[in-house]
C-alpha cells in the first residue's frame, strides 16, 4: 500500500471539508481505474514556517488568522500510472491549474504565470 501526505496551512472549519474533498477526488481515480482500497486520514500537523512564509509572501493583503498545518494522510493501492503524477493531479484541490500559454517564450516564464495556493502545501509520497 502506498502513501501520499500532504501538509497544509488550512483554517479549522475548513480542514473537513478538505478531508472529504481528498475522498470525493480518489473515488473518481478509483472509478477509472487508478486505485483501489483508499483511505483518508486527517491529523493535526506540526507548524511548518515554510508554508505560513508561502502564505504571507502570497497573500500579503490577509493575515494568516486562525489557520494552521493539518496532514491529510492518503493510503492507497495503486493500479496503475504513476504515484507521483497522482499526488500532482491531488494538488490541483490546493493550487488550481494555472492557464500557460502555448508559446515556449513565454513559457520561459512560468514562475510568473503560477496561481496563488488556496491552501499552502507541501507533500511526501511513499511506496
Amino acid at each position: 500500500m502506498s502513501t501520499i501526505v500532504f501538509n497544509c496551512l488550512v483554517k479549522p472549519e475548513e480542514a473537513g471539508k478538505l478531508a472529504e474533498a481528498f475522498s470525493a477526488k480518489l473515488s473518481e481515480f478509483a472509478r477509472a481505474g487508478r486505485v483501489e482500497d483508499v483511505q483518508v486520514q486527517l491529523e493535526e500537523g506540526l507548524a511548518d514556517e515554510q508554508l505560513v512564509s508561502q502564505w504571507e509572501k502570497e497573500n500579503p493583503d490577509e493575515s494568516l488568522g486562525d489557520r494552521q498545518v493539518y496532514k491529510y494522510v492518503l493510503r492507497l493501492q495503486m493500479r496503475g500510472g504513476s504515484l507521483n503524477e497522482l499526488a500532482m493531479d491531488l494538488s490541483e484541490l490546493l493550487t488550481p491549474r494555472a492557464d500557460l500559454p502555448p508559446d515556449p517564450v513565454l513559457r520561459e516564464f512560468d514562475e510568473m504565470l503560477e496561481a496563488v495556493a488556496t491552501y499552502p502545501w507541501n507533500v511526501a509520497v511513499f511506496r
